[in-house]
């Protein structure tokens, strides 16, 4: 399962149903560029682009940025926003950049499709020039919150139905800590925006049945009917009315690493 997976199909809705709120993506922004030291003459590599809802803001504030992504309508979409763009079509796997060619590289919600993730991060500090860093920006979230276990109770559903989800790769923060550790590549883990909003259950349900997210998108229908009437069973004998709004706490982090030279 070495392939990366390809967002052609949610190019016309990404941007609607992966926005973050204005303050937490100008706090992002002003991080990539404040932790990255970016600055006339410094290169940044985003490695999955898509439509540049990361890397736009970060050209408006003057960053030099190639953008790479294996998906053409996402980076067309991309294109439309910042005309001037560098875009480059290609796989996090083999980057068409030749050996250290970039200050930064940036990955934003991306080592969990790539089954191989060991051999990207590999293809980044190839890409790395000396003393380079790799950012990688996540969100935190509390497993016990009913929404976190309603998904891992989604995931956990897939799995017995025989159905392999679109999360191929890396599978979790720890395991991607341990990866840097071992490597001897230097990690430090930044919190650069944090905020509450209200969310159903129910609203992230539907969100799967109508094939929003990537990891729907190896599911049959009717394995994914099965999957859902299960979850829907589930999460109502957990949490009671799904349509009840319930207070989801996010945090925005930024992982800094430094591969070892």
């Amino acid at each position: 399962m070495g392939t990366s997976i390809t967002f052609d199909r949610a190019a016309g809705f990404y941007d609607q149903t992966r926005s973050l709120p204005t303050a937490a993506s100008e706090a992002l922004t002003s991080a990539i560029v404040d932790l990255g030291g970016v600055a006339p003459g410094v290169r940044l590599l985003e490695v999955g682009v898509g439509t540049g809802r990361i890397a736009v803001p970060l050209m408006q504030r003057g960053a030099a940025v190639i953008g790479l992504d294996l998906s053409l309508p996402m980076l067309a979409v991309a294109r439309s926003k910042w005309p001037a763009a560098m875009l480059v079509q290609g796989d996090g796997l083999r980057v068409p950049l030749p050996d250290h060619c970039t200050d930064l590289v940036l990955m934003v919600h991306v080592l969990h499709l790539i089954g191989d993730w060991q051999g990207a991060l590999a293809e980044v500090q190839r890409l790395l020039r000396a003393g380079g860093r790799l950012m990688v920006v996540r969100e935190k979230s509390d497993p016990d919150h009913p929404l976190a276990r309603l998904r891992q109770h989604y995931n956990e559903a897939t799995e017995t139905a025989g159905a392999a989800t679109t999360r191929r790769g890396a599978k979790d923060q720890a395991t991607l800590e341990a990866f840097w550790r071992d490597h001897g590549w230097r990690h430090e883990a930044h919190e650069v925006a944090a905020w509450t909003e209200e969310e159903a259950p129910q609203e992230w349900i539907d969100g799967l049945r109508q094939r929003l997210w990537s990891s729907t998108w190896r599911l049959d229908d009717e394995a994914l009917d099965r999957v859902l009437s299960d979850l829907t069973a589930w999460g109502a004998a957990e949490f009671g009315d799904l349509r009840r709004p319930l207070p989801h706490h996010h945090r925005l982090m930024v992982d800094v690493v430094i591969p070892h030279s």
